[in-house]
């Protein structure tokens, strides 16, 4: 794999529960093997945002986890890693899609127009003020052509394309993508990262109905904070910040 460590070691499943949960079961035994990547093409339990399952045609879509060691990385500003890994997958994307609009959806899955194309779970150990280990769960839908009627939009490259893409190609693009991005954190390139994340937002500053306590708002999303909060303002002019699940877009219900 063209790149300086992330991707240099690939582990490749046949199928697994969650690759995630293989990952994270390579740092218990042999500590946190930075860039490590494992690939399966099947997941029996694929796991989302909030506990939500990943829906995925054996052998067809990107399935895998990135293990990783930041470090550097203060606990108190721990979403920039969300922000820089959700760029990445992003941006792996664009190169495959070129043309295509493409926008993160907070906190970190992929659109494609309005439609799901990747999602990102990360999970993460604390040391101290530090991230300790890193594991980045990727998802992203490649050949994959029907899915599940009643569940939320989704698209999958090949449809975009017209044609297959092998999921080996993909990967390493996403490895690829992922490494720039990082290597951007290790320079100290918060600033960009957070300005790039904030341009790309799905909705960015449009009025969209929202799902709250029981009841439905017209909010304009303005942005997230350092901390990833969602930042909208009411149609009254009240600003407020939400936390992953305490929104909910009125047309995904």
């Amino acid at each position: 794999m063209n790149t300086l460590f992330i991707g240099q070691k690939v582990i490749r499943l046949s199928e697994i529960d969650s690759t995630n949960n293989y990952a994270a079961q390579q740092v218990k035994e042999n500590g946190v093997l930075d860039g490590l990547v494992i690939i399966a093409d099947y997941q029996l339990a694929g796991k989302g945002q909030r506990s939500r399952s990943w829906e995925s045609e054996k052998g067809k879509n990107l399935l895998c986890s990135i293990v990783l060691n930041p470090n550097f990385i203060d606990v108190s500003n721990q979403f920039i890693l969300n922000k820089a890994i959700a760029l990445a997958v992003l941006k792996a994307a664009e190169m495959i899609c070129p043309g295509a609009f493409l926008r993160i959806k907070w906190p970190n899955d992929i659109y494609m127009e309005d439609k799901k194309l990747a999602g990102i779970l990360i999970e993460s150990t604390i040391n101290g003020s530090q991230i300790g280990s890193l594991i980045v769960g990727i998802g992203m839908n490649v050949n994959q052509l029907k899915f599940e009627v009643g569940g939320r939009p989704a698209i999958s490259i090949s449809q975009e394309l017209g044609n297959e893409i092998p999921v080996e190609a993909v990967l390493q693009i996403v490895c690829k993508s992922l490494e720039v991005e990082y290597l951007k954190l290790k320079a100290g390139k918060l600033n960009y990262i957070d300005e790039e994340y904030q341009q790309n937002l799905w909705k960015l500053n449009e009025w969209q109905r929202f799902e709250m306590n029981g009841k439905t708002e017209m909010l304009k999303i303005l942005g997230v904070n350092k901390s990833g909060l969602l930042i909208t303002e009411s149609e009254e002019g009240r600003r407020a910040e939400w936390r992953n699940g305490e929104l909910i877009l009125a047309s995904s219900l």
